[in-house]
């Protein structure tokens, strides 16, 4: 191992000095903190694990609105088919109308959600 003789000296404000003071409490020193930093940012890998952590994080929040919305709509429609079913109406054209599609793109969106994170999976593995 090489003898670290290079000292690097440079000012932060004081709230700064303090985050980095409490930060590198679980090192051996702020030097091993700062260069255990720099070791890990440094990786060619760290951008493209960041980009896809968000990327990640992005797609999961749009599905689950997604769903969400999907499942709401399913929700009402049952509501509405079992009022209905409740006032002696035949319901199978009602069904058919209203239910049928909902399914279709809920299982559509499903096999959607499926894919991608299975692409997600297969790039957040090739990336380690």
């Amino acid at each position: 191992m090489e003898n670290k003789t290079k000292q690097f000296h440079f000012r932060v404000i004081p709230s700064r000095y303090e985050e980095i003071r409490k930060r590198s409490v679980d090192f051996q020193s702020i030097s091993h903190f700062i260069n255990s930093a720099i070791d890990e940012f440094s990786d060619d890998t760290y951008k493209i694990k960041h980009d896809t952590r968000r990327q990640l994080i992005d797609y999961y929040s749009q599905a689950n609105l997604h769903l969400s919305h999907l499942g709401g709509n399913l929700n009402q429609a049952m509501h509405h088919i079992n009022a209905m079913a409740q006032s002696g109406i035949d319901v199978s054209i009602a069904f058919g109308q209203e239910i049928l599609p909902l399914i279709i793109t809920l299982q559509s969106s499903i096999l959607q959600l499926q894919s991608d994170l299975r692409l997600i999976t297969h790039k957040l593995r090739s990336i380690r």
